[in-house]
């Protein structure tokens, strides 16, 4: 059995293509002939050494949280550091979360440790699965994630096809600025069409070529990060709680949905099954928000370049009771 330990500079060296956007501040490493396991640590301070206040929101007067997408980011990097260093000229890309579930926030200042575990791995392709805890031993959240690795000359070369799709005009321009986050961490940019009786819905949203991250994500060939595109499908949900206020339906409850990312042409981005979305609307304790707190699935299938247009749309939705 190996065991290693590494500390923030050397995690930087294990993953060079993220730069300032590391999620991660130790990886313990341990290593057997089948398994491996990576034990790792992260705290985010309000004002954090390396920018990482940019991943948090503020839930209520007093509350500041990370934002629950990037807790799977969290663990996918431990996954990815565990696994080996990244050699020079290739990168790791997510390729899907499963079985995801938030259990409850990870505070702004506070240490939260983590354990991550190969499940299998099979050429350029690693699975693993995880957990994050606060310094009380209580689960923040768990899930599994798959990531592969490829060169960057890859991604460079990548061709699609060059299809003109007729969408509808946007109907309302999005108002960023009363967000409980970071208005450029709000991914929707307007509401582009909404069903009334099913209440399926649709958003757009332009990644911009100032985007924060863009620098850690990646060097010389930035993409729009996976779980980004994760995080917009509850921005879209924000904007049908908007809607549902408007009707009646406030304060605490659930929405179902599968949803779907395409570019322009048609290409698809990413695609989600068995999302669980807790809602809060003119709550009496917090802001009004959506958070993801499930997700059975969901695969990252194209990648998304600053100046892109995407279009998040939602289906299949069910109100559910606040459990």
């Amino acid at each position: 059995m190996k065991v290693k330990v590494l500390k923030q500079e050397e995690i930087k060296e294990s993953i060079p293509h993220r730069f300032e956007n590391i999620l991660l501040d130790k990886c313990e490493v341990t290593k057997t002939v089948e398994e491996i396991e990576g034990k790792i640590e992260i705290t985010i301070n309000e004002k954090d050494h390396l920018g990482r206040e940019i991943f948090l929101k503020q839930k209520n007067t007093k509350q500041r949280v990370v934002m629950e997408p990037f807790f799977m980011e969290i663990l996918a990097l431990g996954s990815i550091v565990s696994t080996g260093k990244i050699s020079e000229g290739r990168v790791a890309l997510f390729a899907a979360v499963s079985n995801f579930k938030k259990h409850r926030d990870m505070l702004v200042n506070e240490k939260v440790s983590g354990t991550v575990r190969k499940i299998k791995a099979k050429g350029d392709f690693l699975k693993y699965g995880g957990e994050l805890t606060n310094a009380q031993n209580q689960v923040i959240a768990s899930g599994e994630m798959m990531a592969f690795y490829t060169k960057m000359e890859d991604l460079e070369t990548v061709v699609e096809k060059n299809t003109v799709l007729t969408w509808p005009t946007a109907k309302k321009a999005i108002n960023k600025e009363n967000v409980n986050k970071a208005p450029e961490m709000f991914l929707i940019d307007n509401l582009v069409s909404l069903d009334e009786d099913s209440l399926e819905i649709c958003g757009d949203y332009t990644y911009p070529k100032t985007h924060t991250l863009i620098k850690g994500h990646f060097p010389g060939n930035p993409i729009m990060m996976g779980v980004m595109q994760w995080m917009a499908i509850a921005d879209l949900t924000y904007v049908l709680a908007a809607y549902l206020a408007q009707k009646g339906t406030k304060g605490r409850y659930q929405i179902k949905a599968d949803a779907e990312i395409v570019k322009e042409n048609g290409v698809a981005v990413a695609q989600a099954r068995g999302i669980i979305l807790q809602v809060y609307w003119q709550d009496s304790v917090f802001f009004d928000q959506v958070e993801i707190i499930e997700t059975k699935k969901i695969f990252f299938k194209g990648m998304v370049k600053p100046g892109d247009k995407i279009f998040i749309k939602l289906s299949k939705l069910e109100l559910l009771k606040n459990s």
